[in-house]
């Protein structure tokens, strides 16, 4: 009785690999998009104010905030016209800095999602359930076009985790034998001429192949073989002799 097949292992790997690749990608952008409006802001405001006003903001923040306040759609423009004018630029930068801070962000996300744990699992089941079709097709358009990485992966990590992933199959398997028992029977129950045809259909094309094997092993078992038909045939030949005995007996009486 298997565990977890090959195809399930890579799908979960695949699919905890793309939840973390969004979850960067997500976080990234956060942060990026705080630096990039914090440079945008002071970028837009040395570009709008004279260097009479920028002195007096310097020294007056409230001005500087009512300022902005009563400038905000014009700004917003402005800061909007420069991204789309430098972005390649800012790209660049962000790019550097999440370089440069890359255990910094690396540890502020783990932080992050220790605190939000339950939120973020919350968050995470809730978009599952709303884009069950969409993430399917996107797994199997994934697995497809990823054939042979996973499988070149999964048969790397099966190989690195065997006894581990042996000792977690036994354990389930002890665990749930019963019920694994009912669901096999089931199934071969409800599947029975489907399986009948699938091993006829196995014998005829794997004939030749199948009585090597089998002629093999009955090479290789020989000693054993005849061992066991002549323990066979003694225990008969004393099974028979025990009824024609009590048959004399009955007879004789």
């Amino acid at each position: 009785m298997k565990g977890f097949t090959a195809a399930e292992l890579a799908e979960m790997q695949a699919a905890d690999e793309e939840i973390d690749r969004e979850f960067d990608a997500a976080y990234a952008h956060c942060e990026e998009q705080k630096l990039i409006d914090k440079w945008v802001d002071e970028l837009v405001k040395i570009d709008t104010l004279d260097a009479r006003t920028l002195h007096r903001k310097n020294k007056q923040d409230k001005y500087a905030k009512a300022y902005y306040e009563s400038h905000k759609d014009e700004l917003a423009a402005k800061k909007k016209a420069y991204y789309e004018s430098h972005k390649d630029e800012l790209a660049a930068k962000m790019k550097a800095y999440y370089e440069s801070h890359k255990d910094e962000l690396a540890a502020k996300k783990k932080a992050y999602y220790e605190s939000h744990k339950d939120e973020l699992a919350a968050k995470m089941k809730a978009y599952r359930e709303s884009h069950k079709d969409e993430l399917a097709a996107k797994m199997k358009a994934y697995r497809e076009s990823h054939k042979d990485e996973l499988a070149a992966k999964m048969k790397a990590y099966y190989e690195s985790h065997k006894d581990e992933l042996a000792a977690k199959k036994k354990a389930y398997y002890e665990s749930h034998k019963d019920e694994l028992a009912a669901k096999m029977k089931a199934y071969r129950e409800s599947h029975k001429d489907e399986l009948a045809a699938k091993k006829k259909a196995y014998r005829e094309s794997h004939k030749d192949e199948l009585a090597a094997k089998m002629k093999a092993y009955r090479e290789s078992h020989k000693e054993q073989r005849n061992a066991y038909q002549r323990k066979y045939y003694q225990k008969s030949k004393r099974r028979k002799q025990h009824v024609l005995s009590n048959k004399i007996q009955k007879e004789a009486s």
